[in-house]
């Protein structure tokens, strides 16, 4: 009985780690084939990519999982829930792609991947809806599977089978992964919602209830990612190149941290205030000890480690890398602040935290990395991400963690 309480919490883990992973193996394997311009051209467009699809989804992926905790929806009515999704999704989706050529094609440029993202909109902003499908269905690991990054784990493959040898070329396979990707998820979900694709239809309701919960994953997003759209705009294909494998180095904190989050906010939501403040300091002295390993190599030997993941090109951003590491240390110390005041919750706080943490980390983008160069974006990351855990320490603290 006890195996099979566990089980969940195990696949869903399982099904994240590969599409986390897939993310992570597209960095590494473009950036061991392509140049640094090359490399920044792509992930330029691809940051621009995952921040125009998460925009487009409007929080239904979210609003998928509440609405079928909150009232039990039976298989039907969750199957029609997803069918209004995927049809608003591909119909936005379709209006964007529009704009997009038509303002790539004025200016007479439709030969870069930033020009021809529109291509992979549609199967990256209809994975999400996927994904919560299958998770709301009970099925957790594989609705971690089918989330974004199994479409750059295909990407991978491709990419190893076709060996492209410029950005533009890397761009067209990794597109091409992106729908066989998503086709590939309609034999699980229901080839009947390859319709919904095809005949898109607006549900203005969707977009109304999930508003909210858009704003805050978009400036989440934009909060780690913002930098590397910035980078794309005021500074080098070779810093965006950089920056990008930076950011990468952070995908296993990253899942650490969401892996705690994921198996404390339960506990957070049903316990006492003398438990919670139990369970915050196990928690936070897990992920001390769980990242230190990582965190040690990464910052005593940073520029072997960029040397040894990616070449010896990305030594000399070994700094940058250290700067970042500082900040999600500082994190980490602190521990699972957010989902505490997300289960007790504290969304408008969350949003007005999050927006602080982006509002600083983009204008410091900007002003630090236009007199500095790219230094000074790694500079504004690491002290939003301290002044937001800071901040959120101490709302946490007031309110839950006194006895």
């Amino acid at each position: 009985m006890r195996v099979m309480v566990h089980l969940p919490l195990v696949s869903a883990f399982f099904g994240r780690f590969i599409s986390s992973a897939g993310v992570l193996a597209l960095n590494i394997t473009l950036t061991r084939k392509l140049d640094l311009i090359e490399t920044g051209e792509f992930f330029g467009a691809f940051a621009v990519l995952m921040g125009v699809s998460i925009l487009l989804q409007f929080g239904m992926p979210t609003v998928i999982l509440r609405t079928t905790s909150k009232n039990n929806q039976s298989s039907e009515e969750l199957e029609a829930l997803l069918s209004r999704s995927l049809s608003t999704i591909t119909l936005f989706s379709l209006l964007i792609s529009a704009v997009w050529i038509i303002t790539f094609g004025m200016r007479g440029s439709l030969h870069s991947p930033m020009a021809l993202v529109f291509l992979a909109i549609i199967p990256v902003a209809c994975m999400g809806a996927i994904s919560s499908f299958l998770k709301a269905q009970k099925h957790p690991g594989w609705g971690g599977f089918w989330e974004a990054g199994i479409l750059s784990l295909i990407g991978t493959g491709a990419v190893f089978l076709f060996s492209p040898n410029s950005a533009i070329s890397a761009w067209f396979v990794f597109t091409a992964s992106c729908w066989i990707g998503m086709f590939a998820s309609f034999f699980q979900v229901g080839l009947k919602f390859i319709r919904d694709i095809i005949r898109p239809r607006l549900d203005l309701s969707l977009i109304i209830e999930g508003r909210y919960l858009c704003a805050s994953t978009s400036v989440a997003y934009l909060s780690v990612w913002g930098g590397v759209i910035i980078s794309t705009i005021i500074l080098s294909h070779e810093s965006t190149a950089a920056l990008n494998a930076i950011l990468r180095t952070l995908a296993p904190l990253q899942f650490l941290i969401m892996t705690i989050d994921f198996y404390v906010a339960p506990k957070f939501s049903s316990c006492t205030k003398d438990s919670t403040i139990g369970i915050f300091q196990r928690a936070r002295f897990a992920c001390v000890v769980l990242s230190a390993p990582y965190l040690a190599i990464v910052l005593l030997f940073p520029s072997q480690f960029l040397s040894f993941v990616y070449g010896d090109d990305y030594a000399i951003y070994a700094t940058h890398l250290q700067i970042i590491m500082l900040g999600i240390f500082i994190q980490l110390l602190l521990g699972p602040t957010g989902i505490l005041l997300n289960m007790m919750r504290k969304d408008r706080t969350m949003l007005a935290l999050m927006i602080l943490k982006a509002s600083i980390y983009l204008i410091g983008c900007v002003v630090l990395a236009s007199r500095f160069g790219l230094i000074g974006i790694p500079i504004s990351l690491s002290a939003s991400i301290m002044i937001q855990s800071i901040a959120k320490y101490i709302i946490a603290r007031s309110h839950y963690l006194q006895r």
